[in-house]
């Protein structure tokens, strides 16, 4: 049985000779790919129960002309029993250069890889993709197929290079270029990156629109379908929230102006069911616009508020600051002449019974100006009318003719103000007033029973 295996395989091997004419004058040669399929059966006709294994052979088979050079053919024979006892045959491998099976009977996965290339090769997406530009510097242009694999919305498309490259030969856009080694793509020399200029900034505005209202769990490929019935999508962007959750709009760039507007000049439109709620749709540029004004207006109304609530802060700040001024009591005297004595002017007024109680008293010599406060509220104005002289409205002091007046209004809360701070700034004071244990001297200094026996006995 082993020997008529043997006569089989020697058959086989002996058919599988291919011979092609030359295609040109200048003698070019094709490398073609077969695949053999041989069926070994015995004298007998008795099954073999073991398959043989597969095997490769390489085949070279020399055309001598005279105007043609050697060609190589290349066969791969899968050498198998026949239970049924029929002779060997031969089936040859597709081409290198012929689209797989796969591709051929799925025209939506050709599609899907089409436009997913594209994508990537595609004027939104190239701009701003740092890695693709990084890698198209490297290799003037081209990107490897391995490379696309890495991302995963075209990895699970397929991971076959074979697959992807075939589905790249239905292309019709002219944006692509295939390497001769079909193992690398690049954007089309024909179809440079648009620089960034006015004109193209309005060009782009007129074909970018946004739209919202879609399901949470709306995909992608779903969008795409949906979108794509009004025009060639060149790129969406599903817009998302911080913590990524899908906020149901999406910003779309067509292709051309015409997708465009034939997606916004639909009446009433709806994601896939009737039932559905009508989508929400703006140019791009009026959302934005739409958007900015609001947050104007938003920021106004913050500012308002926040103006309003400064307002609300400063009156009640001013009228905490009312309540604790004693009005009507700060006198001005001013003219006098020479040197003046505090104590002097103080003792003036409160040695007098019907002229109140100082209780404080500012000096300003360069001025030549003494401001007096009393205790009670009103004080000062009262005292100031019967001390003042009917006929000049002046007051006599300490033998002096002096101008008095009382201060109100900003005067006297400015007055008030000189007085909170400078009894704040006191209390801060190292040694200031306010604490237990402290009085004007400042720091009182404790001395232990020790101390003292030790400075008595001595």
């Amino acid at each position: 049985m082993a020997d008529d295996t043997l006569t089989a395989k020697q058959e086989v091997k002996q058919e599988v000779c291919v011979k092609e004419e030359a295609k040109s004058e200048a003698g070019s040669s094709d490398e073609i790919k077969g695949e053999s399929q041989a069926i070994a059966t015995t004298n007998g006709g008795a099954a073999r129960e073991d398959q043989i294994k597969k095997t490769e052979v390489k085949v070279k088979v020399k055309a001598e002309a005279t105007d043609t050079e050697t060609q190589t053919v290349k066969a791969e024979v899968d050498v198998k029993s026949d239970t049924n006892g029929g002779a060997a045959s031969e089936k040859a491998v597709t081409p290198k250069d012929e689209t797989p099976a796969v591709v051929k009977t799925d025209p939506d996965l050709i599609r899907k890889i089409i436009n997913q290339v594209e994508y990537y090769f595609g004027d939104a997406n190239l701009m701003k993709d740092k890695f693709l530009q990084t890698k198209i510097k490297e290799d003037n242009g081209w990107v490897a197929l391995s490379i696309l694999l890495t991302f995963n919305r075209l990895k699970s498309l397929s991971e076959d290079v074979s697959v992807i490259i075939s589905a790249l030969d239905e292309s019709t856009t002219g944006l692509l270029q295939i390497s001769m080694d079909r193992q690398k793509v690049r954007r089309s020399v024909d179809h440079p990156l648009p620089n960034q200029t006015e004109e193209w900034k309005v060009e782009l505005a007129a074909r970018s629109a946004y739209a919202k209202g879609f399901p949470l769990d709306v995909t992608l490929d779903k969008l795409l379908s949906f979108l794509g019935s009004f025009g060639k999508v060149d790129h969406i962007q599903m817009r998302r929230d911080r913590e990524k959750k899908f906020k149901r709009s999406v910003f779309v760039i067509f292709v051309s102006k015409e997708g465009c507007s034939k997606f916004m000049d639909q009446e009433e439109l709806k994601f896939e069911t009737d039932d559905a709620e009508p989508l929400l749709r703006q140019m791009k540029d009026d959302y934005f616009n739409v958007k900015k004004e609001a947050r104007k207006q938003m920021k106004g109304n913050k500012q308002k508020e926040k103006e309003e609530e400064r307002i609300k802060q400063a009156k009640a700040t001013e009228d905490e600051f009312q309540a604790k001024i004693t009005h009507g009591t700060i006198m001005v005297l001013s003219g006098f002449e020479g040197k003046m004595d505090r104590q002097d002017v103080k003792n003036f007024f409160n040695d007098k019974d019907d002229c109140g109680t100082v209780v404080w008293v500012d000096l300003h010599e360069e001025k030549k100006e003494v401001r007096l406060r009393f205790k009670e509220e009103n004080q000062a104005k009262d005292i100031l009318e019967k001390l003042k002289d009917p006929d000049t409205g002046k007051v006599k002091v300490l033998s002096q003719t002096l101008e008095g007046l009382v201060l109100e209004g900003d005067e006297e809360s400015s007055h008030w103000k000189g007085i909170f701070e400078s009894q704040s700034r006191k209390r801060k004071a190292p040694g200031g007033g306010g604490g237990r244990g402290r009085g004007r001297g400042g720091k009182r200094h404790r001395v232990s029973t020790c101390q003292y026996k030790m400075a008595a006995s001595r």
